[in-house]
């Protein structure tokens, strides 16, 4: 309330019940089918509470188990509960009641979709999530919300999301801002039991570190990172995210490893301890040693291939062709021809002078 005794917008959506439902809970036994539907019209302060019990009990605690390096085993979710927890809590704390819209949730076995009325604050964007600092649409809301236990001092929700759902072995969110709205988007799949395995064994420095976490999985599709490709995946500019990498090529368990100079171009890749941990989890290893054989035997009948070349073999699109090409370069299969181009489609690959 105000000085004068009158109660604040804030009051009023904590309080007082609503003059129209503000809450969808759609529930689909299977992808595209109808949904049940749930609608509430509750004070917030009641409604955060109800509609996560209400979502918690649609989600399946175990849908596989990974096995750690100790021999004990973890249950794996469909989807990450702290995940779902923080995208229905930001979407109830952060929407814009002026705008009389339902929140929607739309959760199915293989989907958990969180739509809220109001877009994100000016000048934020959804690549900056990560590094952005939280600003509520209405601190005072905000502030309430913590004081009573219902939000975290430390507004960390987005962090959460990302670190969580790659725990579980699942893919990270989606974020999608419209002018007026904004939407969080969860999928669920056959858990990767490799990574989910090998993180939850990492020592809690690491495993409960966003950056650490948010790395492993990229180097386990790509050969390696550089310090562009790092700025986007940690959302910070270049400059900071060669320093957050070099902070994992240190201490007792470094994870990663530096190769080249900051002249010449930096590049971070697993340690050979670190990729032999992740096992199977290291799918960009899969692809390149099963293409490795038939693009030598391509070189030496040929003496050069392209990425047409590689897309026609295997049948795969252009991006999958180039990452192919990358890793056999990375292993000291291929070179660029130094005196052809060395971008676009019109680049040429030889046998490797010098095997690395």
């Amino acid at each position: 309330m105000d000085r004068d005794g009158h109660l604040l917008i804030a009051g009023e959506i904590l309080f007082c019940t609503p003059r129209h439902d503000v809450v969808d809970i759609l529930v689909r036994s299977a992808s595209g089918e109808e949904p049940g539907v749930v609608r509430l019209r509750e004070p917030l302060v009641s409604l955060l509470p109800s509609v996560v019990e209400r979502v918690s009990r649609s989600l399946y605690p175990e849908t596989g188990r990974a096995l750690l390096a100790s021999g004990q085993e973890i249950a794996l979710p469909d989807f990450s509960r702290q995940a779902v927890d923080e995208a229905v809590a930001n979407a109830l704390i952060h929407r814009e009641y002026a705008i009389p819209e339902r929140t929607v949730i739309d959760h199915s076995p293989t989907a958990f979709r969180v739509w809220s009325p109001g877009g994100l604050p000016y000048g934020v964007t959804t690549d900056r999530l990560l590094s952005t600092i939280s600003t509520p649409r209405n601190p005072t809301l905000m502030g309430a919300m913590q004081h009573l236990g219902l939000a975290e001092r430390a507004s960390r929700g987005i962090d959460r999301m990302f670190k969580e759902q790659l725990r579980a072995g699942q893919a990270p969110p989606v974020f999608t801002a419209g002018d007026f709205s904004f939407e969080v988007a969860l999928t669920s799949g056959a858990p990767n039991r490799a990574f989910a395995g090998y993180v939850a064994s990492l020592p809690a420095t690491l495993r409960d570190n966003t950056d650490a976490v948010l790395v492993l999985a990229y180097l386990c599709a790509h050969p390696t990172l550089t310090q562009t490709s790092a700025g986007s995946l940690l959302q910070v500019d270049p400059g900071e995210a060669a320093h957050r990498l070099e902070a994992l090529c240190t201490g007792i368990d470094p994870i990663v490893q530096r190769d080249g100079t900051p002249r010449a171009g930096c590049r971070w890749r697993l340690t050979s301890v670190t990729a032999a941990g992740l096992g199977t989890a290291v799918t960009h290893r899969a692809r390149s040693s099963s293409a490795r054989p038939r693009i030598e035997a391509h070189l030496k009948e040929y003496g050069w291939i392209t990425n047409r070349t590689v897309r026609n073999m295997f049948d795969v699109d252009t991006q999958q062709a180039r990452q192919i090409l990358g890793d056999l370069r990375a292993e000291g299969v291929l070179e660029k021809d130094p005196t052809g181009p060395q971008r676009g489609p019109g680049i040429k690959w030889f046998p490797a002078r010098v095997k690395r």
